[in-house]
């Protein structure tokens, strides 16, 4: 009676030891020398670590960040991976512009993705109504920081044709707690000014995307410009940088522009700065056809990381109220749901 209760004791022992090894080898395929006495565990085919799959999802992420948000760290020297680009060159190009307000305290702004070496802007108001001439003063050149040794005309002496990545512009108040008075209208909008005389009617707020900014002390907004259409991964020629040329109506570059009225601002003052960052990539020009050595190769192909962009473009709205570096969680995170929605859809695809 008592072996008989040792046997049963026995036995539920060895069931239990056997249970905890198939829990613990669980996702493993055990194999070893039948006469080793040794166990190894293998992982099975096609099982990730958690901690890689999350490695190789958060750089994924990072990456179509790179392409949709103009102040990502990443931005800065990246090319659009569609593989169409050929021997080009990446770089960051960025600015800033005081605009000068009326004897109303009034000035307006046009921000356009592809022209970073123009900006139009005017403080003439006639019957409510910004008026802009085809030459003359609304065709602000912008200055840039960087050496005249490399730049003519706010562009890079060595720039054949390009195409932006990404653009944006922060838009800040200079104005002190005292002083600090007024409101500018940002607007996104779809069809730019370009080249001709325009009448834009002050106070207007029919873009596709509408904020009022307040110029508080310290305060700061971003917006960023989204591309349109196919056109706008076309590499196309510099841009004029002198007031002559654009007379005549520019190209249709595939960007949206952004629009600032400033109201009720400090009279002949000025009351905000606009920086303005533009991701760039560009071929290098005939005579300088030897640097070409120097380039590295074209970013390859990456329909995924498109497609996620595209889809962080068709969700994330252009206008922030919050400063750059808050972006980039933001953008971080419609990147990730663009990423899920890419799964989510490929499964649905497969019927599961």
């Amino acid at each position: 009676m008592v072996k008989k209760n040792v046997n049963k004791k026995n036995k539920a022992s060895r069931r239990i030891q056997r249970k905890s090894r198939k829990n613990s080898t669980a996702g493993f395929n055990v194999k070893g020398p039948s006469n080793s006495g040794i166990t190894t565990a293998v992982r099975k085919v096609g099982t990730i670590p958690r901690a890689v799959r999350n490695t190789s999802r958060m750089s994924m992420v990072q990456k179509v960040c790179s392409i949709t948000d103009p102040f990502c760290p990443g931005a800065k020297g990246m090319k659009y991976p569609d593989g169409q680009g050929g021997n080009t060159l990446a770089m960051q190009l960025r600015g800033h512009y005081s605009p000068l307000t009326d004897a109303t305290g009034n000035v307006f702004i046009s921000i356009h993705a592809a022209l970073w070496n123009n900006l139009i802007v005017t403080n003439t108001l006639s019957s409510g109504n910004y008026i802009g001439s085809a030459t003359g003063a609304p065709y602000a050149s912008t200055t840039q920081s960087y050496s005249s040794t490399f730049v003519v005309g706010n562009q890079p002496v060595f720039l054949g044709n390009y195409r932006v990545v990404s653009a944006g512009v922060i838009l800040r108040n200079l104005l002190s707690a005292n002083t600090a008075q007024g409101y500018c209208i940002v607007q996104k909008r779809s069809t730019p000014l370009l080249g001709a005389a325009f009448t834009y009617p002050s106070g207007d707020m029919n873009g596709t995307e509408v904020e009022t900014f307040s110029l508080a002390a310290g305060a700061e907004m971003c917006m960023v410009f989204k591309p349109q259409g196919t056109e706008s991964r076309v590499f196309q020629a510099p841009v004029p940088s002198n007031q002559a040329a654009l007379t005549s109506v520019l190209p249709n570059t595939g960007w949206d522009y952004i629009t600032i009225d400033a109201q009720g601002c400090p009279v002949s003052s000025s009351p905000i700065d606009v920086e303005y960052v533009y991701n760039i990539e560009f071929t290098i020009v005939n005579t300088q056809d030897a640097l070409a050595q120097l380039i590295p190769k074209e970013a390859p192909s990456n329909p995924k990381m498109i497609a996620a962009s595209t889809h962080v473009v068709s969700t994330a709205g252009s206008l922030f109220k919050d400063t750059a570096s808050n972006i980039g969680s933001k953008m971080e995170k419609y990147a990730a749901n663009a990423l899920d929605d890419l799964v989510s859809e490929g499964f649905a695809l497969l019927g599961l």
